[in-house]
């Protein structure tokens, strides 16, 4: 008798809580003491166990951590529709506003695309964003009308909605 309480005293030192724990819980696990040379291999055995799970509590912590903060990011994460009315060249201007989205992204950049002319610009900023944006679409243009005759049918797509919305200066 005496023996337990000193057992479960030890298994205490090791592991306080609010709900004590007692060797009649230890052995319910299924381990038989038999196993173990003495109960002080047994409160050996228990000490790893407890120092591993107290080692992944701490790894599911930073986990829990890191996983807020994506989540955070996510919900932050703007999408926005916006008409552009110019484009900013000295060769063309829009004959009416091309519609893009503006997106924010987890790498904390910007891209502005347009599915009708199914090109993009990124940048650290909107602005930055737009102006590559601004850039590839102008080089889209003269790109297309230089090969208007061998382009494929998405292509071919593509140069006809940008005569429609685009003149030459």
């Amino acid at each position: 008798m005496e023996q337990d309480q000193k057992m479960n005293q030890n298994i205490q030192n090791l592991y306080p809580s609010s709900s004590p724990i007692t060797l009649e819980e230890i052995l319910s696990t299924g381990l038989s003491v038999k196993r173990f040379a003495n109960l002080q291999d047994v409160i050996d055995f228990y000490r790893t166990e407890i120092i591993g799970l107290r080692e992944e509590i701490a790894g599911l912590r930073t986990e829990s951590v890191e996983l807020q903060t994506r989540i955070k990011k996510l919900e932050e994460r703007r999408v926005q529709l916006v008409a552009i009315q110019n484009l900013d060249s000295k060769e063309l201007e829009l004959k009416m506003p091309l519609v893009v989205t503006i997106e924010s992204t987890e790498q904390d950049t910007f891209v502005v695309w347009s599915e009708d002319l199914n090109t993009y610009g990124e940048g650290k900023s909107e602005e930055m964003a737009k102006e590559d944006f601004l850039k590839s679409a102008e080089e889209l243009y003269f790109d297309l009308k230089e090969d208007k005759d061998k382009l494929g049918p998405a292509m071919e797509k593509i140069w006809e909605f940008l005569q429609k919305i685009v003149k030459e200066i």
